[in-house]
């Protein structure tokens, strides 16, 4: 009877632990951002039902003519609409905050940009294959930007197009990424 008794403790101790076996880990890269020599990598840790994201966005990019490099760092927390262990989905929604500074070189001179913002997306975490994962968003955000343009640099602010390093005002914000649970 004790050897019974026991032999379903173990049993349940085993089932417990591979259960407890959950990643809360997700490092994820975005492919598009590498056409327009972009390198995008995510850090996000998962607390049951929210999560906090660190991204982090390195630009470079050289021609004849100029060049441009860049960092975008921001955080933002995710707060899932569901229960993690979905298996169709995770939504969320997600305010965050964000810094970029871009630098252009352009026939020897330099343009700078910094610039901040404050964003709010809605997407979804989507596991593949218990280990990889996919992640899509969509929203908007909210950018300021201080310019500091050479001299000779008459009228081009570059702030009309939000695809432009000195765009200030409301733009859209969408992304794709893939990645790796651990």
């Amino acid at each position: 009877m004790l050897l019974l008794c026991w032999s379903s403790t173990i049993t349940t101790d085993a089932e417990a632990q591979e259960n407890a076996s959950v990643y809360n880990n997700n490092l994820h890269f975005g492919p598009v951002q590498l056409l327009f020599n972009e390198f995008y990598v995510r850090y996000e840790r998962l607390y049951g039902n929210y999560g906090s994201a660190l991204t982090a966005k390195l630009a470079y990019k050289e021609s004849d003519r100029y060049s441009k490099q860049g960092i975008l760092v921001q955080f933002n927390q995710k707060f899932y609409l569901k229960n993690m262990n979905c298996e169709i989905g995770n939504f969320y929604i997600s305010p965050g905050i964000r810094y970029s500074y871009t630098e252009i070189k352009d026939y020897g001179y330099v343009d700078k940009f910094t610039s901040a913002g404050f964003f709010f997306l809605g997407g979804g975490l989507f596991e593949i294959c218990s280990r990889l994962s996919l992640d899509l968003s969509v929203g908007g955000i909210i950018i300021k930007t201080e310019s500091d343009l050479h001299e000779g640099n008459m009228g081009n602010t570059m702030d009309e197009n939000f695809m432009e390093p000195g765009f200030s005002g409301v733009a859209p914000s969408f992304n794709f990424t893939f990645g790796f649970v651990f």
